[in-house]
């Protein structure tokens, strides 16, 4: 049987915390992080 895996929501969004906000400070409503998990989900 194939294992699994799995990651919790907190362990995604650490993952995703290092990316660089290329965003303008206008545009920054939500932490990119929290975008972008958002999207992937």
């Amino acid at each position: 049987m194939a294992s699994e895996l799995r990651f919790g929501l907190d362990e995604i969004l650490a993952f995703f915390q290092e990316l660089e906000d290329t965003r303008s400070a206008l545009n920054r409503k939500h932490p990119l992080a929290t975008v972008v998990v958002v999207a992937v989900i």
